[in-house]
Parts: C-alpha cells; structure tokens; sequence
C-alpha cells in the first residue's frame, strides 16, 4: 500500500472518529447508531464497518486519538515552566475544599419526640 493511501485511510478514520462523537454528544452513546454515524460521516455502513467493527471499537479509537493528543501536549511542554499563567479575564480557580466543607450537609434538624423515654 503506497504511503498517500495510508494517509488518506488515516485522515478518513479521523473523519468517521469526529462524527461519531458529534452523534455521541448529541445523541448519547446507546441512542446512536451505526447508521447515524454514517450519515454524519457521509459513507456507507460497509464502508464505515472496514474501518470498525463496532460502537466499541470507535468509542477505543477516539479514547486513544485524545490520549496522544495528550501524549503529544505533554511532550511539548517545557519542564521550567511548574504552572501555566491563568489567560486575562478568567478568575482564578477556587481554593481547596476541606474536610468541614465536603461533609454532607443535613436538610432538616432531627426531631426529638416528646414521648421518647415514656413508657
């Protein structure tokens, strides 16, 4: 296989991974089909299945196109850098959480009955 077709199978299995997850925001991953993924791609079902076999294996590849993205973020960074400057005009993320402030919060007070403790 010459190298133009491997990119062009590439750049084609990027395409179906996109449209797959614009139907699965849209839609849900169990509310999308097969075929919907199709139509969004803009090929056949025959077609759409050389590439994957399954929901499944789409669901892989898309997991597996956004951990070399990141793959690839982490490798450009410089390690001199420890933090990245917040962009003007967004606030600062908020300060830690502590324990007092995770502890679920009752609703109502407990109500102490006026029989307790009578026969």
């Amino acid at each position: 296989m010459n190298r133009l077709n491997i990119q062009r199978q590439a750049d084609r299995r990027d395409e179906i991974l996109s449209a797959a997850q614009r139907c699965f925001v849209r839609s849900g991953f169990h509310q999308t089909s097969m075929q919907e993924i199709c139509t969004e791609a803009g090929m056949s079902a025959g077609n759409l299945y050389r590439y994957f076999p399954s929901k499944e294996t789409i669901i892989a590849g898309i997991a597996e196109r956004d951990r070399a993205a990141v793959h690839q973020a982490f490798a450009r960074a410089d390690p001199s850098q420890r933090l990245a400057p917040v962009p003007e005009g967004r606030p600062p993320p908020p300060p830690p959480r502590t324990a007092r402030d995770a502890a679920p919060r009752s609703r109502s007070t407990p109500r102490i009955s006026s029989t307790a403790g009578k026969p």
